[in-house]
């Protein structure tokens, strides 16, 4: 008792779309996930370093040094925050043509750098006091 393999089949494809990705909403979903949780957390990172650095008297005796600092802490705080809300509002599925991934893996390259700049800036200054 052979059964052959039959010679004609058929495929049924159904294409379903939906609209509701395309639409500009508030995604809360998105501050669940750990790419969300992780962009709060930088934003209060940034928050906290930029915090540090004004409540002590490092920005009143070196200005270059805290400077130098409060902007990189600033810069990631507002470019953070801008990120979080694009993505909050669902606003990245209307600029596909954008590498977002590539623009944030960039992006968090080269604050971490500054960062581990800053603190070197600020241990210096540390220890010639």
């Amino acid at each position: 008792m052979t059964t052959a393999f039959p010679a004609t089949h058929i495929t049924t494809t159904t294409t379903t779309s939906s609209s509701d990705d395309k639409k500009l909403h508030m995604n809360k979903g998105f501050l669940r996930t750990q790419h969300g949780f992780l962009k709060i957390v930088q934003i209060f990172a940034c928050l906290f370093a930029f915090i540090c650095v004004m409540s002590t008297g490092f920005p009143y005796n070196s200005t270059r040094d805290a400077d130098y600092i409060s902007f990189v802490t600033v810069c990631g705080l507002l470019i953070s925050g801008i990120l979080l809300f694009l993505y909050f509002i669902n606003a990245v599925v209307y600029f596909t043509v954008i590498p977002w991934l590539l623009i944030e893996l960039v992006y968090n390259a080269l604050w971490c750098f500054f960062c581990f700049v800053g603190g070197i800036v600020g241990a210096v200054f540390s220890s010639k006091q």
